[in-house]
């Protein structure tokens, strides 16, 4: 669409892509850039992207796109690429908080060290499936 992002791409385990901006992108910019980042030629498997916004040291908000799925209201590995990208880049300090549409969570981590992420799990939903051979 003719315009330049700066992203950073990371696997925590599935692959990541984090879009640092000074403001969370609006719900039209979100689903526009979220579907084309998820599907762009650099993730040939496709990628979650995750919007962030930091608000200080200890502290950023986050929108996340998931592959496959597209809006999602929270996900923790989305959350913990959104934190060690922030964390790398020396914006934030380790833990930060993670804030997004339906909660926050916690992301401690420190170069060569593990990701640790701290937050309530809730469950949203629940499904039965009836197999029969």
């Amino acid at each position: 669409e003719g315009r330049t992002l700066e992203v950073n791409a990371l696997s925590v385990g599935n692959p990541q892509c984090a879009v640092i901006l000074d403001q969370l992108p609006d719900q039209e910019t979100f689903r526009r850039l979220g579907s084309k980042l998820e599907t762009h030629a650099l993730f040939p498997d496709r990628t979650n992207v995750t919007f962030v916004e930091v608000v200080d040291r200890k502290q950023i908000l986050i929108k996340v796109w998931e592959r496959g799925v597209g809006p999602t209201a929270s996900s923790g590995t989305g959350s913990c690429g959104a934190g060690v990208t922030v964390i790398r880049l020396g914006l934030v300090d380790s833990p930060v908080e993670v804030k997004t549409t339906s909660g926050a969570q916690i992301v401690e981590w420190s170069q060569g060290s593990t990701v640790v992420l701290t937050g309530d799990a809730e469950l949203v939903a629940e499904g039965y499936c009836y197999w029969e051979p």
